[in-house]
């Protein structure tokens, strides 16, 4: 879709003039509030649970994932992003590339004291029954199936369990002193003089699918420029001069530095003044913050 600029812009108006801003203005702040509430959930699954983000590479994909990337590294003092071949793709081609998966549970409320291992094995051994048929529906060779169980515990009285995976049910001691160390790295703490109960039995069961390897790209005279134009662009609420590239015309290891916006297919990434880019020997967009 090619963005119909001045309806755009009308639009952005009539919501402007109560504020008493400019269009741009407006859409700028609807920008920094999507960048900060995406910024918020990533601290979410990352700060809040103890994890440094500075210390990661942040992948971008989908259409819109690349666009905003460069910000929300920003925020979070990321100094390197990451942007796969065809971002806008990205799920479909995983999805492609994803084994096929079901997953059964069965209730298995006893408490671990009174645990009978061979009752144990039974459950475990009707719910690999079920995913073997339903994976023989799915024409998966025997060869190629495999069956991951797991048990769901928690301390007598609480409600919430954990998943623990196991290979043998006979091993009931394994599974609880598993649960304890589980519990010591979720929660900071583990009781093992507790109660401990089951609640329930699972399995995954898993045909595993031949994958294509993705190849490289093929490379691109060393005389092809990427550049294609050049046009302003606003950010931070100045307006500047970016080169516009053709993602596709890119050649390995060639190092090229903002402001930019690239272009292709699937998506657009945008790269402020301070950030530099190149392509990996795969093909992926690696933008660092120079410096």
């Amino acid at each position: 879709m090619t963005l119909d600029v001045e309806p755009s812009r009308r639009a952005m108006t009539r919501l402007a003039r109560p504020l008493d801003i400019t269009e741009l203005e407006l859409a700028e702040g609807i920008l920094a509030i999507s960048n900060a509430k995406m910024a918020d959930a990533m601290r979410t699954i990352t700060v809040e649970k103890g994890i440094d983000p500075r210390e990661f590479t942040l992948v971008a994909y989908g259409g819109a994932g690349p666009m905003h990337a460069v910000e929300l590294a920003y925020e979070l003092e990321i100094g390197e992003i990451l942007i796969p071949r065809f971002p806008g793709t990205f799920s479909a081609w995983g999805m492609l590339q994803s084994d096929i998966r079901s997953d059964f549970t069965a209730s298995f409320f006893v408490p671990a004291d009174q645990v009978d291992p061979a009752a144990m094995r039974k459950v475990c051994q009707s719910l690999q029954d079920q995913g073997r048929a339903l994976l023989e529906q799915e024409h998966v060779a025997s060869e190629n199936m495999a069956f991951a169980l797991s048990a769901d515990l928690r301390y007598v009285g609480q409600e919430n369990t954990l998943g623990i995976p196991f290979s043998n049910a006979s091993q009931v001691g394994d599974i609880l002193k598993g649960f304890h160390n589980a519990h010591e790295r979720r929660f900071g703490h583990a009781q093992p003089g507790n109660p401990v109960e089951f609640v329930n039995l699972r399995l995954a069961a898993v045909g595993r699918l031949a994958r294509e390897r993705r190849q490289p790209p093929a490379s691109i005279a060393q005389e092809t420029t990427p550049v294609i134009g050049e046009r302003e662009v606003i950010f931070g609420g100045r307006t500047v001069r970016a080169n516009i590239f053709n993602r596709a015309l890119f050649t390995e290891q060639t190092r090229y530095c903002g402001p930019a916006v690239i272009e292709e297919e699937s998506a657009t990434t945008f790269v402020p003044s301070g950030y530099a880019f190149h392509l990996d020997d795969w093909g992926n967009l690696v933008i660092r913050k120079e410096g």
